[in-house]
């Protein structure tokens, strides 16, 4: 179903249990990074949602935060943030429908994850972008984000598998 993109859009936090109704909308996020970033689109394909899902449950060992954006029935977007055991606050995975994107809600959405940090006791916040996907970085840095280091890995790495 095609959504006009100037319809107003709604949030909805929650945990664990959302995390099925952002498995599509991170299949597209997985596409959009093999499209930025092809070196990696294969390996990128090699996990599945499922195996995603485990991981960032596994991960938040002090908390897990969905919170996910709808216009009318349909999901347009999403931002997962966990706290791990360490109290390292992280935004695992955000992304927005390019339909639905300079509307506010990637701004609503990471508003939501830095105001449940705040309330987390989180001793760092961090955020991975993917290589190629350098655009999206102005958008991190609005929030205070800014890159720290790189991370090289070597492509054909036994067991590398994203996530």
């Amino acid at each position: 179903m095609n959504q006009d993109p100037s319809a107003k859009y709604s949030l909805t936090p929650g945990g664990a249990d959302l995390l099925d109704r952002v498995g599509p909308l991170w299949l597209q996020l997985r596409q959009h990074h093999a499209d930025v970033s092809p070196r990696w689109s294969s390996q990128l394909f090699t996990v599945s949602f499922a195996e995603r899902r485990a991981g960032l449950i596994a991960k938040a060992g002090k908390g897990l935060l969905v919170v996910l954006a709808s216009a009318g029935d349909q999901d347009v977007g999403y931002c997962v943030s966990t706290v791990a055991a360490d109290a390292q606050g992280e935004i695992d995975s955000l992304f927005v429908q390019s339909t639905h994107r300079k509307l506010g809600i990637g701004h609503a959405l990471i508003l939501n994850a830095l105001e449940w940090f705040g309330k987390q006791s989180v001793s760092a916040i961090s955020v991975e972008v993917m290589a190629g996907n350098e655009a999206a970085w102005p958008f991190y840095a609005r929030y205070g984000f800014y890159p720290r280091t790189v991370r090289l890995r070597q492509m054909n790495s036994m067991g590398d598998r994203h996530t």
